[in-house]
């Protein structure tokens, strides 16, 4: 369509469960979240199990420790981009993120203003992390979707130091009429 964007490279979602697989970390991963699902959903008890369950979830994924492979694959992605001289964008995205029925909007983390490839290494865990943190995880288990809580991509793109700023909606969001698009920029 003639639209620039700026290049990037995805790690797609079944890097992080990969991960998880690999430092003998996912039945630890699945069973917090298994435990979650019994908990009160409201109330002192069930924000009590959301803290809970984000803190024991968030001390596994700073406990990985990167495959050497998935970590020489980013340095080269990287580089590609043009990093270290280049900023990147390291932006998180959830499977089922903004869809039909669900708004993920602002539960995951994103990392602006990245250069090196080891930040970049680290910016992809924080976003993995984000996955299963409060506010997602809350969010989750109120929507009945808990058990996509580690189905996380990442998005890795040479930023772009904008004027502007927007979203593209490729239906009317407040029509739901899909033969219009909607911009919103500021």
């Amino acid at each position: 369509l003639g639209v620039r964007v700026p290049r990037f490279f995805v790690l797609g979602a079944h890097a992080f469960r990969e991960q998880l697989e690999r430092t003998g970390l996912s039945d630890r991963v699945d069973g917090e979240l298994e435990r979650l699902t019994r908990a009160p959903i409201d109330g002192p008890d069930g924000r009590r199990a959301v803290e809970e369950t984000a803190r024991a979830l968030g001390a596994l994924v700073d406990s990985i420790t990167l495959d050497p492979e998935l970590e020489q694959a980013l340095a080269f992605a990287s580089a590609t981009l043009g990093a270290p001289s280049a900023l990147v964008a390291v932006r998180s995205s959830a499977v089922g993120e903004d869809g039909e029925h669900h708004s993920f909007a602002g539960q995951l983390d994103s990392v602006l203003g990245v250069r090196h490839a080891t930040d970049i290494a680290e910016a992809v865990r924080r976003c993995w992390k984000s996955a299963p943190g409060e506010r997602a995880l809350d969010y989750r288990r109120r929507t009945g979707t808990l058990a996509g809580a580690c189905r996380v991509a990442v998005i890795v793109q040479r930023m772009v130091i904008g004027d502007v700023s927007g979203v593209l909606f490729t239906l009317d969001p407040v029509t739901g009429d899909s033969s219009r698009m909607r911009v919103s920029a500021v």
